[in-house]
């Protein structure tokens, strides 16, 4: 048994090094919020269980985490470990409007415009999830883009793929499961869990994906234009240029990425402290899709009880801007796979 740093994610001025079964190696270093680092000893394995408190007061966050301009925070070595960087805690707007108005450029018939109303605050991964946190808890690199680096986001991921990587998180930081998942590695089939099936899936402790409706509340973090830095170019909808600064400044799209991910938190962050929101790869979310979100006022949604496909959000390294805007929509069936597919998780807290 081995011991790795993890950080509370719920708020509390607290870090803890508690014990591990999975395959994290000693001697990995962490750098901390403040700046300090703790090398834990190398050589030997560690039998008893710790735990810090005071001494480690520095590894405390704020409401919002003071996340790095890069895609430096949280653990610098070691191909074996398991991600500290604590998630990014949302609190609701109380009500925000999804979707985009009828003059915005590039939008699409399926980006009808409505007021939602989410009731819970929640966390979301300030980035996309890596290929080394990926591969830390599930023991596989799915990635087509390998050679990118540890750090670049883990893509070629199928929504049950994804959703299997949030229950191993969620059993390694020893919360309940989201959903019921049979078989391993890149065969395994998922379903939420019947305690959270449906709207459900709100209550539930551990990590799963974004609903849609919280994915476009993180990503415009508080804002209504196309960007959540400002309104797009209407001249620039299919253009693989970085002519339109707006999608050059948040993302890896056609016209700069050189057809590949890049590594994650290179990018502008939005207000709440998230990256790559925009551009790099799609992420899955934890709705089916639906064509048509009609006007009216919905409270915590979470997509139709039926369906064939899952919903996909934020564009990839081979996008125009117009896949860029915050409304955007897309879908896969849950099977599907892609160089430029990927997920962060999401929790409600």
């Amino acid at each position: 048994m081995e011991l790795l740093l993890t950080m509370i994610p719920s708020g509390r001025d607290l870090c803890f090094l508690i014990p591990s079964v999975s395959r994290q190696r000693v001697g990995t270093r962490y750098t901390l919020s403040k700046g300090q680092d703790l090398e834990l000893a190398t050589g030997r394995a560690v039998t008893r269980a710790l735990v810090l408190v005071a001494a480690l007061a520095g590894c405390s966050h704020r409401a919002v985490p003071p996340v790095p301009d890069g895609p430096q925070g949280s653990i610098d070595s070691g191909p074996w470990i398991v991600d500290v960087r604590p998630d990014v805690p949302v609190k609701p707007f109380a009500t925000f409007t999804m979707g985009s108005p009828p003059d915005e450029p590039c939008r699409a018939d399926n980006e009808d415009r409505h007021r939602v109303t989410l009731m819970r605050d929640y966390e979301l991964h300030p980035t996309e999830v890596t290929q080394k946190e990926f591969e830390s808890l599930m023991g596989y690199n799915p990635a087509t883009f390998k050679s990118c680096g540890g750090s670049c986001p883990v893509e070629t991921v199928s929504w049950h793929e994804a959703v299997a990587y949030c229950n191993a998180r969620s059993l390694h930081e020893g919360v309940a499961r989201c959903y019921e998942c049979s078989g391993v590695g890149s065969d395994v089939t998922c379903k939420p869990a019947p305690a959270f099936s449906g709207q459900k899936i709100y209550t539930c402790p551990g990590h799963r994906l974004p609903t849609e409706a919280e994915w476009e509340h993180a990503c415009r973090a508080g804002t209504e234009t196309a960007y959540h830095l400002g309104p797009n170019d209407p001249a620039l909808c299919s253009s693989c240029s970085t002519d339109d600064k707006g999608a050059d400044a948040i993302a890896w799209f056609c016209g700069n990425a050189d057809g590949k991910t890049h590594a994650v938190g290179q990018k502008q962050r939005n207000a709440l402290n998230l990256f790559d929101m925009a551009g790099n790869v799609w992420e899955w979310c934890q709705d089916r899709y639906k064509d048509r979100l009609g006007s009216a006022p919905v409270v915590d949604p979470w997509g139709p009880p039926g369906g064939v496909y899952r919903v996909v959000r934020g564009g990839s390294w081979g996008s125009n801007p117009e896949k860029l805007r915050a409304a955007q929509r897309s879908f896969n069936p849950p099977t599907f796979r892609a160089a430029r597919l990927g997920f962060r998780c999401a929790r409600t807290r």
